[in-house]
């Protein structure tokens, strides 16, 4: 547990107890039941050098063809394909039962603004100096809201109020 004290006004000290406010704010959401994270960095270094990104083994058996065109768009398509290999690492991550033969088989999508996609996740990729990380959110089923049965064993009766009389006193 982690405790927080801050100075209130005239000099009192205030605590707050985080850990149960995270508890507290993450179950009433649903916000960590719901979701599996995985994250991943890669040195654009590791990438293996290519004459041709479209021929190279490595390259054709990682990413679709959507992808090489987009990295190979790019001013340094090393690090963009390093982005694209740390997001589907990433995912891979956050779904252990997903069983992949090839990496070919998860296609990272790219809006018109940049932004990366993938059905089922949420992804986020972000590279500079040649370091780059990808972080993918699982979407997940909310779960159903529990419904309480209506209970039809209950007879229902009218019960009279007996009333209070009324007294005047004259004087």
């Amino acid at each position: 547990m982690i405790d927080l004290f801050l100075l209130g006004n005239a000099g009192t000290v205030v605590s707050s107890n985080i850990a149960n406010r995270v508890q507290s704010n993450s179950t009433s959401n649903n916000i960590a039941a719901n979701c599996n994270v995985g994250i991943d960095i890669e040195h654009a270094v590791n990438m293996p050098d290519a004459i041709d990104y479209w021929e190279d083994e490595f390259y054709k058996s990682n990413f679709t063809n959507t992808e090489i065109a987009h990295c190979t768009a790019k001013d340094d398509p090393k690090e963009s394909f390093a982005g694209i290999y740390a997001c589907k690492e990433a995912i891979l991550k956050s779904d252990a039962g997903l069983k992949l033969s090839a990496f070919r088989e998860l296609e990272i999508k790219f809006d018109d603004a940049g932004r990366p996609s993938c059905v089922g996740w949420s992804v986020s990729i972000s590279h500079s100096n040649g370091i780059c990380i990808a972080i993918a959110v699982k979407q997940m089923a909310k779960p159903e809201p529990k419904k309480i049965p209506e209970r039809t064993d209950i007879a229902t009766r009218t019960v009279e109020v007996n009333k209070p009389k009324r007294r005047f006193f004259f004087f």
